[in-house]
């Protein structure tokens, strides 16, 4: 079997437990290519152990691709919130709706 070699991290993604039910997922870096899917297993993950919120910190994404900008559209469907936005993805987010 062969494994998979990913480019070095671009992106980071720290859990951190609000309260007895709520979960923050703060996401650093750039939301691109393989780190696209990378964040979608993490929020999958998150969504299936929280008990109350999830809630994604995107204020220290520097660059989001197409393919992460609809997992971002997606996941705020969703019904996950999105916090922190850098101007630069807000503006993103607010003009492809």
């Amino acid at each position: 079997m062969r494994l998979r070699k990913l480019p070095p991290a671009m992106l980071k993604i720290t859990s951190v437990q609000k309260g007895p039910d709520d979960l923050l997922l703060i996401v650093e870096g750039r939301v691109l290519g393989p780190w696209v899917e990378e964040l979608e297993v993490a929020v999958t993950q998150a969504l299936a152990s929280a008990t109350g919120r999830v809630v994604i910190d995107i204020a220290a994404v520097s660059y989001v691709d197409a393919d992460g900008l609809m997992l971002l559209q997606r996941l705020r469907a969703e019904g996950v919130a999105l916090q922190a936005a850098s101007p630069f993805v807000h503006q993103l987010l607010n003009l492809s709706m």
